[in-house]
């Protein structure tokens, strides 16, 4: 009966472990970042547009309208989001830059979104700045230099919400 309770023991430990190690993987979303979880319809003032995901534990992914044009396309960005302050942001997304005639993978572009929500979290306004980098670049050393840049480019966004 002893060996079965310590056994018992040992089990309900280990599974205390892995229980507190699951709900540390990723990081967390503090409270006042929570009312920032969410999708926004963003529209540039170079009049492109980006669909913006901010999700839980600083996950960020967007999507722009332009990602297919000359004279490099580029795919999906997937990144990190922060807050900066009560209602400010700063997101940083990356993705892959593509030559136009063959599609051959030729570098990076970083982009930094920097913006601010309203009250009720529903709207939020801002710039952002894309970087990009070659190939044999490094886009996330902050030392390395960019071969090009767009922008500070402003931007107004609105939250995506169900009726």
């Amino acid at each position: 009966m002893k060996k079965l309770s310590l056994s018992i023991l040992a089990i309900l430990t280990l599974f205390a472990v892995w229980a507190c190690n699951e709900d540390s993987i990723g990081q967390e979303t503090p409270e006042n970042n929570q009312q920032a979880v969410g999708s926004f319809l963003i529209r540039q003032s170079d009049g492109f547009l980006q669909l913006l995901t901010l999700a839980d534990g600083g996950v960020a992914f967007s999507q722009n309208s332009d990602q297919r044009a000359l004279p490099a396309p580029f795919g999906d960005q997937q990144g990190a989001w922060k807050s900066t302050a009560e209602q400010d942001i700063k997101v940083t997304t990356l993705d892959f830059v593509y030559d136009f005639d063959d599609g051959t993978f030729t570098g990076y572009g970083l982009s930094t979104f920097t913006g601010s929500f309203d009250n009720q979290f529903n709207e939020l306004t801002g710039n952002v700045l894309v970087e990009i980098f070659g190939l044999e670049q490094d886009p996330l050393d902050p030392d390395e230099e960019p071969t090009n840049m767009f922008g500070p480019i402003t931007f107004n966004g609105t939250r995506i919400t169900v009726d």
